[in-house]
């Protein structure tokens, strides 16, 4: 079994949390280690983010790094994290309006968009 593991920037309330807007100043991230296969949910994760500081864009980028994540859905994100995931070997995606949930079922279905451009301009 290969696997994979995708991070959301969201709330406490895990998988029914909404996905955060700005990726930056999310509380937390929520992650799931899937089967690249089947894409069924092998464990599920949340891991405390960093607090958000002027240029430290990168530090939410490593933590995600060093977590194993290999994928991370955004609502928005600046043109210097966004470049520090493609860096990295992260692959950044635009999520939809919803829960975490609702994001995992959209990437499932390869209905999220790979972003190559900012999506916010904070």
């Amino acid at each position: 079994m290969s696997t994979k593991k995708i991070a959301f920037p969201g709330t406490v309330e895990g998988l029914n949390g909404e996905l955060v807007g700005h990726f930056g100043h999310t509380p937390t991230f929520l992650t799931i280690e899937y089967d690249e296969n089947t894409k069924a949910v092998i464990t599920v994760e949340v891991i405390q983010n960093s607090p958000h500081e002027q240029g430290g864009c990168m530090t939410p980028v490593m933590l995600l790094k060093n977590n194993g994540v290999s994928e991370v859905v955004v609502g928005g994100i600046g043109q210097r994290p966004l470049m520090g995931f493609i860096q990295v070997g992260i692959e950044p995606y635009r999520g939809i309006q919803g829960t975490i949930k609702q994001n995992f079922e959209a990437f499932k279905q390869n209905l999220l968009k790979k972003l190559s451009q900012a999506t916010c301009q904070h």
